[in-house]
């Protein structure tokens, strides 16, 4: 964490319990420089219940120390390190966090996030999704909840068939589908006007589809890559 958001913070420390004893453990933890405190921390705020975490997490938003938008490639080794932890969380309780709503950016690249996905509907603000070399089998069922996304990548991943319903993303805009095992498009996808470009490079999809054929027609403007 930088230190002079580590000092802005610690300026003015959150209340969240009520209780000034525990705040200040809390604060404490929290707003350490060693991510394991964080974590302790975070796992006894998670251990009084949905919305003392909530709390605790949307304050750390707020203050900068978890990044929710614009993430550069510095942080992105340090976000995927705390949406692992906060999924860890998540399937220990019956309801979702409210904090999922303020991420806007996730990269989990290099990670199994099997266990993961029936959470990925809680995220339904996040307008750019990375999941490469994730072992992907499938495109996720529960992408459907995630209708802002104008950015979205599934490279080298084992994913065979993009769903119909992939015209749910009306404002996706980049879609990377490379080297996946891809035969072919569904039609539907030709309704999503804004998609700008879209990468189909190592699938053995024909280049002379129906689909594909269609998207030339239909969308003149834009950038295939195979």
């Amino acid at each position: 964490m930088k230190r002079k958001v580590l000092n802005r913070i610690l300026k003015n420390p959150m209340s969240i319990t009520g209780d000034a004893d525990l705040d200040a453990q809390l604060n404490a933890l929290l707003y350490h420089d060693d991510i394991e405190y964080v974590k302790q921390g975070l796992e006894i705020a998670d251990s009084l219940g949905v919305d003392v975490l909530d709390k605790a997490v949307g304050e750390m938003i707020a203050g900068g120390v978890i990044k929710v938008d614009d993430v550069d490639i510095g942080n992105r080794v340090e976000q995927r390190n705390w949406f692992i932890f906060l999924f860890e969380l998540q399937k220990q309780q019956d309801k979702p966090f409210k904090f999922w709503k303020k991420f806007k950016y996730l990269d989990l690249s290099f990670n199994d996030i099997e266990d993961y996905l029936p959470y990925f509907k809680n995220l339904t603000n996040l307008d750019s999704l990375i999941l490469d070399d994730c072992y992907l089998e499938e495109f996720p069922q529960n992408f459907k909840f995630l209708k802002k996304l104008k950015g979205l990548s599934l490279a080298r991943n084992e994913i065979s068939e993009i769903p119909e319903w992939i015209d749910t993303f009306k404002k996706l805009e980049y879609f990377d589908l490379a080297s996946n095992d891809i035969y072919d498009l569904p039609d539907s996808i030709t309704k999503l006007k804004k998609l700008k470009w879209i990468s189909l490079k190592g699938n053995p999809i024909a280049t002379s589809t129906k689909t594909m054929n269609q998207l030339r027609i239909e969308m003149p403007y834009l950038d295939i890559w195979y």
